[in-house]
C-alpha cells in the first residue's frame, strides 16, 4: 500500500519528467485494486491539442522512466491520455487555454439569480473570469466561485 506522501513523490517526479519532455501534466490518478496498481496520465501540450502518437510515445517513456526507478513496486497499468477537447477547466492556465471560445460554467452561488452562464471567454485572471454573453453582455465570475467549467464543442 502506497502513502499519500509516496503517491505525493510519485505525482511529482512524473510531472517534472512530463514537463521536460514540453508536456503538461493535467490530472494524476494513481489507486490499487488488489494487488494491481493503476496510474492514469492526462497529458497536453502547453497549447492544447497533444496526439494519439504523442501519448503512445510519452506512455513509452513514462514506462521506462517508472521502471528503471522502480518507482511502482509492483505490476501497475499506465495509461497516458490527452484531457479530450471537453474537459474541466479548473486552473487560470486552463482558462488562459479557452480564450476566445465558448464555455460553460456552473456557479457555486448564483450571479444576478443565475447559476449557469455560456459564452465566449473574453479573459481569465488569477481570480476571475469575463464571458461576453449571447446578448452582448459581459459576465464577470470569480474563479472562486466556479463548481464546474467545460469548453462547449
Amino acid at each position: 500500500m502506497y502513502s499519500s506522501e509516496n503517491i505525493s513523490d510519485l505525482k511529482a517526479r512524473v510531472e517534472v519528467f512530463i514537463k521536460d519532455r514540453g508536456f503538461e501534466l493535467v490530472e494524476f490518478k494513481f489507486y490499487q485494486r488488489g494487488r494491481e496498481s493503476y496510474l492514469n496520465l492526462f497529458v497536453d501540450t502547453p497549447q492544447g491539442g497533444i496526439t494519439l502518437a504523442g501519448c503512445s510515445a510519452l506512455n513509452r517513456e513514462i514506462r521506462d522512466f517508472l521502471d528503471k526507478n522502480a518507482l511502482v513496486l509492483e505490476p501497475y497499468t499506465l495509461e497516458v491520455s490527452s484531457p479530450g477537447l471537453d474537459r474541466s477547466l479548473a486552473s487560470q492556465k486552463d482558462f488562459l487555454r479557452a480564450l476566445n471560445r465558448k464555455i460553460k460554467i456552473f456557479l457555486k452561488e448564483p450571479v444576478n439569480g443565475r447559476l449557469e452562464f455560456a459564452g465566449k471567454l473574453l479573459e481569465a485572471s488569477a481570480d476571475k473570469i469575463n464571458l461576453e454573453l449571447d446578448n452582448s453582455l459581459i459576465a464577470a465570475i470569480s474563479l472562486n466561485n466556479i463548481a464546474k467549467a467545460k469548453n462547449i464543442l
